[in-house]
């Protein structure tokens, strides 16, 4: 079987095993997790360094209508607090460049779709965004990052419109929030399990169901995986094959990067292919859909790299 045909059938089955829990399951384990008002505060309270104790003042929303990537569906959530802070929380396992623009984006959609705030109104207010994502890097990748979106634009005057993204990395054992927040730092032991599994060459399920035994064990998060093991059980091997498909296209491409680049040097090159990698793939995905593209189809269509191509070309998709 050629590559280009191998990576559209790996395409289909994920898009139909997405569909699928996607009609039994509305959320991944993160935003499961991160939807009781508890668990919600404490991560609010741990990455903004805020001290807001009483969990009735969180209104919780889902991104689906905004979360356009076919992979992070399930994924990603936004607390209200009050109505005066509004926090947006992105959950990743690859990195992006586009992570601040996406924010903002998602702020102007969240308070005009979900919050119905009359902005005709002279006394109205909005609420205050802060933007974070939690990332799941490698041990040794920094802790803590700041992603601005000043770095997206053309060399220029100064521009207030600047949103900051602050990415933490919970897989590295460092990043300063972990100690804060009880939830996330069992969350964070449980995808270092899942991993350490993994590289031990268990299969996806075999991974999961290692993590949720040792997570209980070591009483980390120990109530919520008891009582959602059913579905994580579901999820999760998605999850980790979307993951790891895409991840492997994204090192496809820096390789393909380099090989072009060898001529002009490798760092032009290298950028180049982690450029496709990185974010092109995203905002493709994103265009589809926006364009009317279901997210099965849209995984269907992208499924070989020549048609990537001509989709990327189509919509205007550049490094």
């Amino acid at each position: 079987m050629s590559d280009t045909k191998q990576e559209k059938g790996i395409f289909q089955d994920i898009a139909n095993d997405i569909a699928s829990v996607s009609r039994i399951y509305k959320d991944s384990m993160f935003r499961s997790l991160f939807k009781e008002p508890e668990n919600a505060l404490s991560l609010c309270n741990a990455v903004h360094q805020t001290d807001i104790t009483d969990p009735n003042d969180v209104q919780i929303y889902n991104l689906d209508e905004t979360v356009v990537s076919p992979y992070r569906q399930l994924n990603d959530l936004c607390v209200l607090v009050g109505s005066s802070l509004l926090y947006i929380c992105e959950h990743q396992s690859t990195s992006d460049k586009w992570l601040p623009w996406r924010a903002l984006e998602y702020y102007v959609l969240i308070v005009r779709r979900k919050l119905g705030i009359d902005l005709g109104k002279a006394s109205v207010k909005l609420p205050r965004p802060l933007f974070c994502e939690i990332y799941l890097g490698s041990e040794t990748a920094e802790a803590v990052q700041v992603l601005e979106m000043e770095s997206l634009y053309y060399p220029g005057p100064e521009t207030y419109v600047n949103p900051h993204v602050m990415r933490y990395n919970i897989i590295n054992k460092e990043c300063p929030i972990l100690s804060a927040c009880a939830s996330l730092a069992g969350y964070a032991e449980f995808m270092r399990k899942v991993r350490e599994a993994r590289k031990a060459k268990a299969t996806r399920l075999d991974a999961v169901r290692y993590a949720i035994d040792y997570c209980i064990e070591h009483d980390l998060i120990k109530s919520f995986l008891e009582q959602h093991r059913a579905e994580i059980t579901e999820i999760m091997p998605v999850q980790l094959t979307m993951e790891e498909f895409t991840e492997s296209i994204r090192a496809e491409s820096i390789e393909k990067g380099v090989a072009m680049g060898e001529a002009k040097g490798r760092a032009e090159g290298e950028a180049k292919g982690r450029a496709e990698g990185e974010g092109m793939l995203h905002r493709l995905y994103v265009a589809m859909q926006k364009a009317g593209k279901s997210f099965e189809s849209v995984l269907k269509e992208t499924a070989d790299e020549q048609n990537r191509n001509k989709l990327y070309r189509q919509y205007g998709i550049t490094a």
